[in-house]
């Protein structure tokens, strides 16, 4: 967070890079915490210009914090899923 605050998303997006590879090692299955990931590194796509990869994952994202359980309730809340979208079309701008 510090890093995109100051700009460095290069920097920023290394730490995020490292972050969903140790994810992925570690078989983290937690749908708001892979998307909360997902969307820093929306941010700091959208920050590089790199507009198509960023929308890809917020995209994936949204799509994480969209999914239900079997009973058909909602795996994380109305905001969390508000806050995807708010990021998502930030990244639009």
């Amino acid at each position: 967070e510090e890093q995109i605050q100051k700009g460095y998303n290069n920097a920023a997006s290394g730490f995020v890079d490292d972050c969903l590879s140790a994810m992925r090692g570690l078989d983290v299955d937690s749908p708001l915490f892979r998307s909360r990931i997902q969307l820093k590194q929306c941010t700091i796509l959208s920050g590089m210009g790199k507009h198509e990869e960023a929308l890809a994952n917020c995209d994936a994202a949204v799509e994480l914090r969209s999914a239900t359980n079997d009973d058909d309730s909602m795996v994380v809340s109305d905001d969390s899923r508000k806050e995807a979208h708010l990021i998502r079309a930030e990244a639009l701008l």
